[in-house]
């Protein structure tokens, strides 16, 4: 099983033979960088009983060959050993909270794993909309406890993936893009949107929507409309500004990974060459009086704060200039935006502290390189969460 490849940019896309030619017989499996395709050779597929196929798997199709292969690897690893490294990498980084958008049931599964000796996380445990009657059934809404006599663990929003991405080019825009010229695609359209955030209202969920293409983030602010709904858009990569303003009047939230500008950076300028301003508009959503949260979409993205915000603010991870410094953020509104609203320390605030080893405000006055640079250099020196220390 092996991870990262981006082949948005390539050539040709990924084809089966091409891994049957370099895999000797051993079955072997492939996600790509953004999680949204992944590249099987004959082996595998008929281990997972698949039929034969030419290419690589994308989006829907992906994500249910990509359960049956953890059934199979879960078999000989246990994924809760896993959990656990990534829990104590994630401490040492200062992560005190994350909203968690893994599929199956999380919200199931986090209240053992908080149990179970695991150090303790702030998570907001979201559902997809195949569990969402489960959720209905259990009478959870959205920031209700997971735990009884714990606010550590609280039932998040409804997660719905409603276009693709632009590394296996099926976001889906107004324009055209890609060899084959193509708009991508919508995983729902409006009116099945609309239902399914609705039927979330109705049982007391907010709704957290994916959406990449500037024709995915408009349909999701006419479905937000339509349902009534509240909560965020996810990703929010290429956006119309002129939909800003539609975006603030709804109350909804951006949610945004700074990260992927770094990892997006040519395929955008390859690919959306003639948009490339309006992609990963930070400066833009916070002027039009968008909240802002930065996040990492790990394991897509490092699951690195600090690397976070040296995006945001510099919008380069290499000797490049900034990439549309226009869109760029302040230090402050990158650090705000990276607390989940609490900058300051006050009695009868959760006591979830991170010490570091240096003011992250003093970036504020350096060039972009030496900015983003003394960010991702910050060291955390120890992290509590509700007053224990997990670092």
């Amino acid at each position: 099983v092996g991870y990262g490849y981006r082949s948005a940019a390539w050539a040709e896309q990924p084809r089966v033979a091409e891994l049957d030619a370099v895999s000797g017989g051993r079955p072997v499996a492939l996600a790509s960088g953004d999680g949204h395709n992944g590249w099987l050779n004959t082996a595998a597929l008929q281990l997972i009983g698949e039929t034969a196929r030419e290419g690589a798997f994308a989006e829907e199709e992906w994500f249910a060959a990509y359960r049956r292969i953890e059934a199979i690897t879960a078999e000989t690893e246990d994924p809760e050993e896993g959990l656990r490294v990534a829990l104590d990498e994630a401490a040492a980084k200062g992560v005190v909270g994350i909203v968690d958008f893994e599929f199956g049931s999380a919200w199931r599964a986090w209240p053992e794993r908080i149990s179970s000796g695991n150090p303790p996380l702030r998570v907001r445990a979201a559902t997809y909309a195949d569990g969402l009657e489960g959720v209905a059934a259990a009478g959870l809404r959205t920031g209700d406890r997971l735990v009884p006599e714990c606010d550590l663990v609280t039932m998040g929003p409804l997660k719905v993936i409603s276009d693709g991405s632009l590394g296996t080019l099926t976001a889906w825009c107004h324009q055209p893009y890609g060899p084959a010229h193509r708009h991508g695609s919508a995983n729902l359209d409006l009116a099945g949107l609309t239902a399914l955030m609705t039927r979330a209202r109705e049982i007391g969920l907010e709704a957290a929507i994916h959406a990449i293409g500037d024709a995915a983030f408009a349909q999701t602010l006419d479905a937000f409309e339509g349902a009534g709904q509240r909560g965020r858009v996810e990703h929010a990569q290429l956006v119309e500004i002129g939909e800003l303003p539609h975006m603030a009047a709804l109350g909804l939230t951006a949610s945004v990974q700074p990260w992927h500008l770094i990892d997006d950076r040519d395929a955008t300028d390859q690919l959306w060459g003639d948009r490339s301003e309006r992609v990963f508009a930070f400066r833009a959503l916070a002027d039009a009086g968008i909240p802002l949260v930065l996040g990492s979409d790990a394991p897509v993205a490092p699951l690195d704060p600090w690397a976070a915000m040296a995006a945001a603010v510099h919008r380069s991870g290499d000797a490049r200039g900034p990439w549309h410094p226009e869109q760029s953020l302040t230090v402050a509104e990158a650090l705000a935006a990276s607390t989940d609203g609490r900058t300051t320390t006050a009695p009868g605030m959760p006591a979830d502290l991170v010490l570091v080893d240096r003011n992250p405000h003093e970036a504020a006055g350096m060039p972009g390189p030496e900015a983003a640079a003394y960010l991702r250099a910050v060291g955390v020196e120890a992290t509590f969460v509700a007053g224990l220390r997990t670092h």
